[in-house]
């Protein structure tokens, strides 16, 4: 049995698409006979699961608090784990955002361990010392491979000069055998009010303003109620929104849920009649693939990893980024076009169903760490 170590800032079910993707593909590299353990700010204060969950302090002690320590004090409380990390006789390291990357390059270093990251960050150069956050992922650390979950991340990858022989594209997926359960109970065909449902954080990155202006425009043409459903990280983009809100007088219309828990966020995408993804920028999109297969239409922009799931008229609607004009358009393309909206909605299902499982990225996973454990045999690097 192989051992991979998981260095995951969050894990389910904190709120996000890195966290849903990372507990996933644990839980499912457990199914393919793999020891799992991972370091996490917020391990679960029972763990029934076969992963072994540790959390990196000054005292080596594991904590039951995740207020007890942030992950950039892991970083430096690190080298105080080192001989209970050791002892753990770990294979591979698999990091799963940049923070974790430079925490796992420490280990990887000390211990001679080959080094994994997935990075989720879609634009890390522009945030704080974004410049140095992209060298120093792409030029300094030499991970051993970097997972790309879309074409997006790959080719941004390889833009950086990453060696194309280092990145392994790997689409995220989603557990299909939990959201079948829920495939039985969908029912979207709108009727009387149309019921659009928002999932995702509430920051400007995300588009909510776009949404809110496009339906603003429509206020008279169709009777329509918004479900917001996501944290609130931006409180002066809410004052935004609000202030858009309040200016096309649709304070009746729109109602921000908060963060919900993901059993919610089914029960909102099952009650609703269409899903509108506004990003300006995206990943990937898993809360997509989860509507996919819990047949729910989706309108969406055409922002980076977007284009890997939907298709345009084929299996959604697409519109351009940051476009209200075109977002007010195929909104009443949907209303208007009912019939070829279900044959879409079916060719979404069938392709999710097909293409997006979390089982499918888990193999693909366990390839691209018996790839770089076969090299890492034969590299003096790794040869104890």
């Amino acid at each position: 049995m192989k051992t991979v170590l998981v260095l995951a800032p969050n894990i389910s079910p904190y709120p996000g698409g890195a966290e849903v993707y990372i507990s996933d593909l644990m839980k499912e590299l457990i199914a393919f006979g793999w020891k799992v353990i991972c370091v996490t700010e917020n391990p679960p204060e029972y763990n029934t699961s076969p992963i072994e969950y540790l959390q990196a302090s000054a005292n080596i002690e594991k904590i039951t608090s995740s207020k007890t320590v942030t992950w950039r004090e892991m970083i430096f409380s690190l080298l105080d784990c080192m001989e209970e990390i050791e002892s753990k006789k770990i294979d591979i390291i698999h990091a799963n955002s940049i923070e974790a990357s430079l925490l796992g390059k420490i280990i990887s270093e000390h211990c001679n361990i080959p080094l994994v990251a997935t990075i989720h960050e879609h634009k890390p150069e522009e945030k704080s010392f974004g410049m140095g956050r992209v060298k120093l992922l792409f030029e300094r650390l030499q991970l051993d491979a970097i997972i790309a979950p879309s074409s997006f991340y790959y080719n941004r990858a390889l833009k950086h000069n990453m060696k194309a022989s280092n990145v392994y594209k790997v689409v995220h997926g989603i557990d299909i055998d939990r959201m079948s359960s829920f495939t039985n109970q969908s029912n979207h065909v709108p009727s009387g009010t149309l019921k659009i449902l928002f999932v995702g954080r509430v920051y400007s990155p995300k588009g909510l303003h776009i949404l809110i202006e496009a339906l603003g425009k429509l206020k008279f043409s169709f009777h329509f109620t918004l479900s917001v459903v996501g944290p609130l990280t931006d409180v002066m983009y809410k004052n935004q929104l609000d202030n858009i809100i309040s200016f096309y007088g649709m304070q009746d219309y729109i109602t921000f849920h908060g963060p919900v828990s993901s059993q919610s966020v089914k029960d909102f995408m099952l009650t609703s009649d269409v899903m509108v993804v506004p990003s300006l920028e995206e990943g990937f999109g898993l809360s997509i693939v989860e509507a996919n297969m819990l047949r729910l239409p989706v309108i969406a922009s055409k922002a980076g990893g977007i284009n890997d799931i939907i298709e345009h008229n084929k299996n959604g609607l697409l519109f351009e980024v940051g476009d209200v004009q075109d977002l007010t358009e195929k909104l009443h393309c949907f209303i208007e076009n009912q019939a070829d909206i279900s044959t879409y909605v079916e060719n979404a299902y069938i392709r999710a169903k097909r293409d997006f499982s979390s089982i499918r990225m888990a193999k693909e996973t366990i390839e691209v760490y018996e790839h770089i454990l076969e090299g890492a045999g034969k590299h003096e690097r790794y040869n104890h």
